[in-house]
């Protein structure tokens, strides 16, 4: 695997997801089910066969489509830094329509797929610039420059990493951006979608997800990482994740 680069296949999704946002490029190919896209702007309503895209630190909503819907998608991250280094144009794009119908980008996608799960680490780096370039060429796109969603958040991003398996206190998240605590929860949650203390159980999660193997013992993963119990681990792992980590380490380590 390459830096910068993740994937993740969903099947039979039930769960929707409340307004969050990624540091990285959110590429979905729709393989069934309805997919529901909530920005500010606009909604979005992918489809089977449709690639839908969401833009780092791009604030949204993933709701349910309806009650019975259940979807089931592969989703590629692609951190800003990889996309712009094997994009032709050597910068951030940003997609006017994240809702793409296009044989040759659905092929390209599959292609990275599959060189994801089998192929050597040139070919992965080759189909991850076949891939970029393809989406920039076939739909429209402008420059994209992200908005960071407070000041000092580079810093903070990085307190809350190198500090991922400690408890964190509001206090500490809001004395680096030099704010009162109260000014700070409300900044926050108006920025990212998430409260701060949401926000770092949600990297919190991620992180672990990293870590874990087809033999982790949840239990001492959920204390290692500063959880109650399993249970509370578990319940957030659900949340930010969509299913449970027992079935996330059974199906997709």
């Amino acid at each position: 695997m390459i830096e910068g680069l993740k994937l993740i296949s969903f099947e039979n999704q039930k769960k929707p997801f409340p307004l969050h946002f990624h540091k990285e490029y959110c590429i979905s190919l729709i393989r069934d089910g309805v997919e529901v896209i909530e920005t500010k702007d606009e909604t979005c309503y992918g489809k089977a066969n449709d690639i839908t895209i969401t833009h780092p630190y791009e604030l949204h909503a993933n709701p349910l489509y309806s009650a019975t819907n259940s979807l089931t998608f592969d989703t590629l991250y692609i951190s800003s830094s990889l996309f712009e280094s094997s994009a032709i144009m050597q910068s951030l794009r940003y997609f006017t329509n994240r809702r793409i119908q296009n044989e040759k980008v659905t092929f390209d996608f599959l292609t990275l797929k599959r060189m994801m799960l089998s192929g050597t680490k040139e070919d992965i780096q080759k189909a991850v610039s076949i891939f970029v370039n393809t989406l920039i060429l076939q739909t429209n796109t402008e420059v994209y420059v992200p908005s960071l969603p407070l000041q000092h958040w580079d810093t903070l991003e990085k307190f809350i990493q190198d500090h991922i398996k400690s408890p964190l206190r509001l206090e500490d998240l809001a004395a680096i951006a030099t704010i009162n605590k109260y000014s700070f929860a409300r900044n926050f949650k108006k920025s990212t979608g998430l409260t701060p203390i949401n926000y770092v159980l949600m990297k919190k999660v991620f992180d672990a997800k990293e870590q874990m193997t087809k033999n982790t013992i949840l239990k001492d993963m959920a204390y290692d990482y500063n959880f109650v119990d399993t249970a509370h681990f578990s319940k957030f792992f659900k949340r930010f994740v969509g299913i449970s980590p027992k079935m996330y380490c059974e199906n997709f380590v």
